[in-house]
């Protein structure tokens, strides 16, 4: 159902019935909260039926909305496990490729090299960092290019250092 042919029929309904209210009051001469008109009301109009539609189709709505947030769910845990394989069948490449003593493989369908990692900045514990080596963001946050130029430098410090660094693995697939 188009969501916006309810609105438009439910208009269409709610004028009618308005239409015919204002007639019946006006011909019998009754108040708008006369029993007799509302029943009358009732039997000449869809209103009620339309609102029932209408609020039984926002239902079902609902109910595949919180559906598909469940599939959805479960769709990002594949997409998470997915990725996680893909790493691990890279780093299993770079494996096989390190133990051959291979740093370049050529294939008709692609080509790959192994190349050194750069180190990559580790703090543990932000908050052992001193304010010098932070920058001011919405909170105090370490300035990691700063702290990376000292360690770069020759400066040692006790609460943050270069990692090792890791292969990197490029392949263009043809």
């Amino acid at each position: 159902m188009n969501v916006h042919k309810p609105a438009e029929m439910l208009q269409a309904e709610a004028r009618l019935h308005n239409h015919l209210r204002s007639k019946l009051q006006e011909l019998l001469g009754v108040d708008a909260d006369d029993p007799y008109l509302a029943d009358m009301l009732e039997g000449e109009t869809t209103l009620d039926k339309a609102v029932e539609r209408v609020l039984l189709e926002a239902a079902q709505r609902k109910a595949e909305g919180d559906g598909l947030k469940e599939v959805i769910a479960a769709m990002q845990e594949r997409q998470k496990r997915h990725y996680a394989a893909t790493e691990a069948l890279r780093q299993a490449v770079v494996y096989a490729m390190e133990q051959a003593g291979e740093t370049s493989i050529k294939t008709p369908a692609i080509t790959v090299s192994i190349r050194d990692g750069k180190p990559k900045l580790e703090i543990p514990d932000m908050d052992a960092v001193p304010h010098e080596y932070c920058q001011q963001a919405i909170k105090w946050v370490p300035d990691r290019g700063a702290i990376e130029g000292e360690i770069r430098h020759g400066k040692i410090f006790n609460w943050a250092t270069m990692s090792e660094p890791k292969p990197v693995l490029t392949a263009r697939i043809k």
